[in-house]
Formats: C-alpha cells, sequence, structure tokens
C-alpha cells in the first residue's frame, strides 16, 4: 500500500499522520504525532539539508515546502522535532533558521563554497545559523 493511500495509522495508544514535505527529495514525508506535539521530518528539514541530489526539488519549491510545514506545526501546536542524523529534539526556531538559510541561498546564489563529493557537486551556504547544500550553480 503507497503511503498517500494512508491518512494515518494507529501506534497502540497514538495515531501518527503524515505530510509531504519535498524537498530533500520529492518523496520526504513527515510523521505527526499530536498526542505528544511532536513531527517526525527525519532528513527532510534536518540542519545542513541536502538539495543538491537529482532527486532534490528546487530551492524556490523548498522554501515554500518549509514556510507552509511551518504554519502547519504552529496551527496545530506541534512543538518539537526530530530530524535525521541527531538524537535530540529540536524546537520550531531550527526551523525558522532553515527557511532564513534558503531564502539567503536563494537571493545571494554567489554566496557560500563549493565543493565536491561523490554524490555530485553543492554550494554549502551557512546563514542565519543554519547549514544547507544546495545545487552549485550561480559560480
Amino acid at each position: 500500500m503507497a503511503i498517500d493511500d494512508i491518512e494515518s495509522f494507529d501506534l497502540g495508544n497514538r495515531t501518527v499522520s503524515w505530510r509531504h514535505v519535498p524537498g530533500h527529495t520529492q518523496g520526504s514525508i513527515a510523521a505527526i504525532d499530536e498526542k505528544y506535539n511532536t513531527a517526525y521530518d527525519a532528513d527532510a528539514c534536518a540542519p545542513g539539508a541536502w538539495l543538491f541530489l537529482p532527486e532534490s526539488g528546487s530551492l524556490n519549491d523548498y522554501k515554500k515546502e518549509l514556510e507552509g510545514y511551518l504554519k502547519f506545526l504552529e496551527e496545530n501546536k506541534i512543538n518539537r522535532r526530530y530530524v535525521g542524523h541527531t538524537g535530540k529534539a529540536l524546537n520550531m526556531q531550527s526551523l525558522r533558521k532553515l527557511i532564513n538559510c534558503v531564502r539567503t541561498a536563494i537571493d545571494k546564489p554567489k554566496k557560500g563554497i563549493k565543493v565536491g563529493s561523490t554524490l555530485g557537486k553543492a554550494r554549502v551556504v551557512f546563514a542565519n545559523g543554519s547549514l544547507l547544500f544546495c545545487r552549485a550553480g550561480g559560480f
């Protein structure tokens, strides 16, 4: 069964629902646990997000998705997030910093350091207390 066919699932004493957060990959999702006011965004909204992979979305689309996701979290009183590659909870301020970093990467296409890896070329942008690996264009 595809994730799009499931609105939520029961974990016993709580229900978890989904929200698509494309950007890192077009299939990125977040799991929302409303009982504990917690979101599990994995790599979709992690500090140091990778947006340079072939399956990654554009910076403009990612910014819109993150802004919509933040609004959804605030409206649903979700105040704690767990992201990939870290074992600690993050608050909404870390998501605001990521959004501001994406805005900086859009507004200043030559900002950052160009790096190469086995996964491709990236531009590393550090701004507003957040880090982003995006496509290397603009250099």
